[in-house]
């Protein structure tokens, strides 16, 4: 399935001195409205971002083109956290132009380095997680590899610090209260995600078993924003596309004519609180709830769009393992755990009983649907994602212990735990299949919420596992 090629081209934006002048200039005068001897320091700014990003414009679309022509693999990745900074800086040393706009600017009586402060940090990420990120989409960039980094577009980020009588007090950072000279909106680029409801059986399908459809949802847009990443050299420039939530019916009229002027907006506030604030606080039931709703609002919404990108080039699906590599960054790991817990954290056999130590073993908790129209597909689709390298690569980063051997000496490597290279081969060798029971569906809740108490330090791990065993009843 091809696209069609423009039948219009542009010269790009020249990268000298006169060139950049010339752009800025226009961009003060006929898109943020100001002469120049009435131009503050932010009207400088957004003028100069807005030259600058034309010409990461013209190589953005460059790189789109030839990844297109070669219909090669693409790096998705997504995270909930991008700590990219400041960009003027980085997008001016990445191209090469930091000292000639430097001087460009200098020929208005404008100083480069005060106009560079007036940007304010992306409000996007919070600490490592988000840096690491950020770093991720630059080395791609850098390398040439075809990248899309996924994550939201928060409206207010963490918070602003700030001091009132010696106390600390904090503000919500709005950061795009000027704007953001360097993203695009893209309306057209919106996807639905639902919330709640029930699972009702629907028309029969071909094999004359019922569709399932989705009853009684909450549903809101996922709005994409997108904002070109630049590498060094500035021969390739990706895309971080952000999701913003939006409700589907802004306004309710109705309601308002009735005089009800709170629900006649309540779907816009109840949607757009999904993309306001990074790491909503987590200590009540309804900071939990939104937590767990911005994880599944931008991965489901990412997922959406490698498939619609996928058909826009490829009649099926068969070929996806070979044209899209995803990468999900998260905080999970045992060594991260190991150091946070205020108990001694290892790995022990289980005591025997009169038959002796048994372990369970399961699979590598993937299915494939009865109705799946390409069982073989899919089951390839799943030896790719369990293969030795993927494996491997989460093993070195401590995610969790990987079910192939191969990949078992770089996760002993890099937990460093002692005990349990012997205690996991002994596990192996006398495991037997695991049977689940008929409240394992109950367990698995139980252990979630009391064995993250006991891992946070809340109550102590037998307290955790007698109140689990009391609660689930015997047999479980």
């Amino acid at each position: 399935m091809e696209l069609p090629a423009s039948p219009i081209t542009i010269e790009p934006r020249a990268l000298d001195r006169e060139s950049l002048k010339r752009d800025i200039l226009e961009w003060l005068v006929y898109a943020v409205g100001r002469e120049i001897h009435r131009a503050t320091r932010h009207d400088w700014f957004a003028a100069t971002a807005l030259a600058v990003r034309d010409r990461l414009v013209d190589r953005w679309m460059a790189a789109q083109h030839r990844e297109e022509e070669t219909d090669g693999k693409r790096v998705y990745y997504l995270s909930l956290e991008f700590l990219v900074g400041r960009l003027m800086a980085n997008a001016l040393t990445n191209l090469g132009i930091y000292d000639t706009c430097r001087d460009a600017l200098a020929d208005f009586g404008v100083d480069l380095g005060a106009v560079l402060e007036v940007e304010p940090d992306a409000a996007l990420g919070n600490g490592g997680l988000g840096r690491l990120a950020a770093c991720f989409l630059d080395s791609m960039a850098t390398l040439g590899i075809a990248g899309t980094g996924y994550g939201i577009r928060y409206e207010y980020g963490l918070f602003e610090q700030q001091f009132d009588r010696g106390w600390q007090v904090e503000y919500p950072e709005d950061w795009l209260k000027f704007g953001n000279p360097w993203e695009f909106e893209r309306p057209e680029v919106a996807y639905p995600i639902d919330f709640y409801g029930k699972i009702e059986p629907g028309e029969p399908g071909p094999d004359g078993r019922p569709k399932p459809r989705w009853q009684g949802s909450q549903r809101v847009l996922a709005v994409a924003y997108d904002t070109p990443v630049v590498g060094w050299g500035g021969n390739t420039v990706n895309t971080l596309r952000l999701w913003s939530a939006k409700p589907v019916r802004e306004f309710d009229l109705v309601r308002f004519n009735s005089g009800d002027y709170m629900k006649s907006v309540e779907d816009k506030i109840l949607s757009e609180i999904l993309s306001r604030v990074l790491y909503p606080n987590d200590n009540t039931p309804a900071g939990q709830e939104l937590r767990l709703k911005q994880e599944y609002f931008f991965t489901s919404a990412s997922l959406q769009d490698v498939l619609r990108r996928h058909r826009m080039h490829h009649d099926g699906y068969d070929d996806l393992p070979a044209k899209a590599a995803m990468q999900l960054n998260g905080p999970w790991s045992l060594i991260d755990t190991k150091g946070k817990v205020k108990f001694d954290l290892g790995i022990a056999p289980i005591p025997a009983g009169p038959d002796g130590s048994k372990t369970y073993t399961a699979g590598s908790g993937f299915g494939i649907s009865r109705s799946c129209k390409t069982p073989d597909a899919a089951f390839q689709a799943i030896m790719s994602m369990t293969s030795e390298k993927p494996l491997t690569v989460l093993a070195e980063a401590g995610r969790a212990y990987p079910a192939r051997t191969v990949a078992h000496p770089a996760w002993f490597t890099a937990a460093g735990i002692d005990g349990a290279k012997e205690t996991i081969d002994y596990a192996s060798e006398h495991s037997i299949p695991l049977v689940t029971s008929k409240n394992w569906v109950q367990v698995a809740d139980l252990l979630n919420r009391f064995g993250t108490q006991a891992l946070n330090g809340e109550i102590p791990p037998d307290q955790a596992l007698k109140t689990i065993q009391d609660q689930a009843g015997a047999g479980s």
